[in-house]
């Protein structure tokens, strides 16, 4: 599996500028779709897309993201996809930032907030703005400028400190806020937690490991000890037993079914369904079995 370390991969394209003291800017633009690309982040990142729409995959969820929009990232795993929506490219702006930065930059910041609502997530969503969206093309301005290293610190700590005002002073800024002041306090995401939130997901086993933290070798050792079981074995058993549950209490049809619990073939579906089970999807849905 191909593992993409970001910003690592941009350093030698004309779209980066680097501060030297823990803010990196890439201007990015692909003229080819992405799909599940394997991202590895080795520091944190605000992402503000200029044209199509992006789809993050994290371990407690994903979220989809589309012009005008951005998202902020803790350092991490991730898979994630790129389209061109109406557009016939993809365009962002990215600027990577580390915890110490993070940290210095949102001291002075002070939104009140119940703490105990800071969601357990690694990605924020952050609506569209034209004050945003005005900042990032601004920003992209001064890749272009040459300066010492101590000129571009001074300027890039400027403008993050600029981006995470307009930020924090929008719609649930006060929760980015809390993202930035608490990013040392990172949760750990048990394995339990990352197979029953993708169980369904349309993602590979290694892609899966690697969401989590773990080689792969390790992340089906863990399943072993904790279930007695491979993870396919799992995921397939829970697939099922959603399916049932499915096909009794819902109007969706065999198919219907089949495709949102995760089986992209419905022959194998009805296959493996009656194995577990003693009788057929079609049998369960007609409510023939109790």
């Amino acid at each position: 599996m191909q593992v993409w370390n970001l910003p690592l991969v941009f350093k030698a394209s004309a779209g980066y500028m680097n501060s030297g003291a823990g803010i990196e800017v890439v201007s990015y633009r692909a003229e080819k779709e992405t799909e599940k690309a394997s991202v590895q982040l080795s520091t944190n990142a605000v992402v503000i897309l200029l044209a199509g729409m992006k789809k993050v995959i994290t371990p407690s969820g994903s979220i989809t993201i589309k012009a005008g929009e951005g998202f902020f990232l803790k350092k991490g795993n991730y898979i994630m996809s790129e389209k061109f929506a109406v557009s016939r490219h993809y365009e962002s702006l990215m600027v990577f930032f580390d915890d110490t930065v993070a940290s210095k930059l949102s001291a002075s910041m002070h939104p009140t907030i119940d703490k105990t609502s800071l969601p357990h997530a690694e990605l924020l969503k952050l609506n569209a703005t034209a004050h945003c969206h005005s900042f990032a093309l601004s920003l992209r301005a001064y890749l272009d400028m040459q300066g010492s290293k101590s000129f571009l610190h001074t300027l890039l700590e400027i403008k993050l400190q600029e981006l995470f005002w307009l930020l924090i002073h929008t719609e649930g800024g006060e929760v980015f806020h809390l993202f930035l002041s608490q990013l040392h306090n990172r949760e750990s995401h048990a394995i339990e937690r990352l197979l029953e939130e993708h169980y369904k997901t349309a993602v590979s086993l290694e892609q899966l490991a690697f969401l989590g933290g773990y080689s792969l070798s390790t992340f089906k050792r863990r399943v072993e000890e904790i279930f007695h079981t491979s993870p396919r074995k799992w995921i397939q058993e829970r697939r099922l037993q959603e399916a049932l549950f499915l096909l009794k209490s819902s109007s969706l049809n065999v198919s219907e079914v089949s495709m949102e619990v995760g089986f992209d073939n419905v022959s194998h579906f009805v296959k493996v369904f009656k194995e577990r089970w003693g009788f057929t999807p079609g049998q369960a849905k007609l409510s023939l079995i109790p």
